[in-house]
């Protein structure tokens, strides 16, 4: 009996060992892509022209290296300034 509840033990800290090992993991990072496309339904579809803005100004400023993405984000916050008549 003794040697079950040391196995069960023993069992249960690895698991949460292993649990609190992979909580803190970094997160990946979202795709671009992903985010250009979150951007626009933000602005587009619901309509919020204030985290559209913030969104495209991040994708910008992050992916510099992705000059195609990051022109297409400029433009789209260029479109959301003109909206708000800015």
């Amino acid at each position: 009996m003794k040697s079950r509840k040391a196995t069960l033990l023993l069992v249960s800290v690895v698991c949460a060992t292993l649990a609190l090992a992979f909580a803190t993991l970094p997160q990946a990072t979202e795709d671009p892509a992903v985010l250009l496309e979150r951007a626009i339904q933000l602005e587009t579809v619901d309509g919020n022209l204030d985290a559209a803005i913030e969104l495209y100004q991040q994708i910008a400023a992050e992916n510099g290296n992705h000059r195609a993405l990051a022109a297409k984000a400029l433009l789209r916050l260029g479109g959301c300034y003109e909206k708000l008549g800015q």
